[in-house]
């Protein structure tokens, strides 16, 4: 995957570090911040934000909390259909990116999840000025 190669050996790049997941899409984020944070010296921020249609989909939760105890790690869980009782994040991933004002223009993003939300965020991104060629994705389609 051109996505991976370019994430490890091209750290020319010193802007933000941005996952985009909805559902399953987690996989392959939990892997690459795995292997991202097991390499030590992480200089760039990196940023996790995970959606789904209701909390009882959200796994790994002490992974996650471990993550967070990093200062360059930030993780959002945001639910696209919340019921009442949800405190945390709503919305799309990609707009609760936006919410957060995280710097763009140096940005490399990394989308994992359905074909609706990659389309989305990459319009979405790329209006907020995240450069085209920083937009690297893998969705998942029902075959």
């Amino acid at each position: 995957m051109k996505a991976l190669k370019g994430l490890f050996e091209r750290n020319k790049n010193t802007g933000p570090l941005i996952f985009l997941a909805t559902g399953t899409g987690f996989a392959p984020v939990k892997s690459l911040v795995e292997s991202i944070l097991s390499r030590g010296n992480l200089t760039r921020k990196v940023y996790v934000y995970w959606g789904n249609r209701s909390a009882d989909l959200f796994y790994a939760q002490s992974q996650l909390a471990e993550w967070s105890d990093n200062p360059n790690v930030m993780v959002q869980l945001c639910l696209s259909k919340a019921a009442p009782e949800w405190s945390g994040r709503k919305g799309y991933v990609h707009h609760c990116l936006l919410e957060d004002g995280v710097p763009l223009e140096n940005a490399e993003v990394y989308a994992y999840g359905s074909i609706a939300m990659i389309d989305s965020a990459r319009e979405c991104l790329i209006e907020a000025c995240l450069n085209p060629n920083n937009f690297y994705s893998d969705a998942f389609v029902a075959s």
